[in-house]
């Protein structure tokens, strides 16, 4: 455990300026905006590298797949996958020098591209569990898990961020009882062919629904393809991209465990209901059986790059 109650103090301020970074920093130079993110996020991957040394914790099973349960005094960390998590600096910096070879590879595989996104990301969740509070996080979890995939997306070489936006606005415009109607939907990141289509309000040929969990809102990913459909006569592909699908259970009497989240038969539905192509892209896929998930458009994260 840690020996001074200064030094975690020292690290809640820390994370606390880092974290808040992803509100207040200015998103008009989207490349600036993303690369300062990336930047604040390794130096967060850091943070709890350091502070993870010192404190407990217990292992449990899902899948076959071990997860840490760390807890700092009366806060408990949400489940860290052991194999996909990079646990030191050393190891995530050695990860990444292989990004810019991904699209390359023969395979067209690059398991560093999930292990990175997904060490980055849990990184700072579970900073987020220890150090704020869940209304004041949830947000901002979503955003950093969204410019982070923009980020390693384009660290391979799959996206020009010249041709991203971030948050993006569709204006549908439609009649109801005799009057014209506006309203916008967002969209987590739309990807253009050009940024001259995206300056003039043009279709998007991808969009991302980008969560880290389909836990309440599965239905988001089918409702943005919906929405494409119905805007624009040539409607973007969709995919979703998601963190996981696992939660910590705790028991007064039992010893925690972990449990899915992820509930096949209303996704299937959706897919049926909306007649969907949606694919959905996971760094920790929900499903024990990879090929049996590909059947019905669920892959690991590293395959999105074969689709860009």
């Amino acid at each position: 455990m840690l020996n001074d109650i200064r030094e975690l103090s020292a690290i809640k301020e820390r994370f606390d300026q880092l974290f808040s970074g992803i509100i207040n920093r200015n998103k008009t130079n989207l490349h600036g905006y993303v690369h300062a993110a990336w930047h604040d996020a390794l130096e967060l991957h850091e943070l709890w590298c350091s502070l993870s040394e010192h404190l407990s914790y217990t292992t449990a099973e899902l899948r076959n797949k071990q997860y840490l349960l760390y807890k700092v005094q009366n806060r408990t960390v949400r489940p860290i996958r052991n194999d996909l998590f990079l646990s030191t600096h050393a190891e995530l910096q050695k990860a990444f020098k292989h990004l810019p070879n991904c699209k390359q590879r023969a395979d067209r595989s690059c398991e560093e591209v999930s292990h990175i996104l997904y060490s980055l990301q849990q990184a700072i969740n579970a900073l987020a569990d220890i150090f704020s509070t869940p209304n004041k996080s949830r947000k901002r979890v979503g955003m950093w898990f969204e410019v982070l995939v923009a980020a390693i997306l384009h660290h391979t070489g799959s996206i020009d961020l010249k041709n991203v936006s971030l948050s993006h606005k569709l204006v549908s415009a439609f009649d109801v009882g005799g009057k014209r109607h506006e309203a916008n939907y967002e969209i987590d990141i739309a990807i253009f062919a050009s940024s001259s289509r995206m300056l003039d309000r043009k279709a998007p040929y991808i969009t991302f629904t980008v969560k880290t969990t389909t836990k309440d809102r599965l239905d988001k990913i089918f409702l943005d393809e919906r929405i494409g459909r119905f805007v624009f006569e040539t409607p973007p592909k969709t995919y979703g991209i998601f963190l996981h699908d696992v939660q910590l259970k705790l028991h007064k009497k039992k010893p925690p465990h972990v449990s899915s989240t992820f509930k096949a038969a209303h996704y299937l539905l959706f897919k049926h209901l909306f007649q969907s192509s949606v694919q959905m892209f996971y760094l920790d896929v929900p499903l024990e059986d990879e090929s049996m998930a590909r059947e019905i458009g669920i892959h690991p994260f590293s395959e999105l790059l074969n689709k860009l």
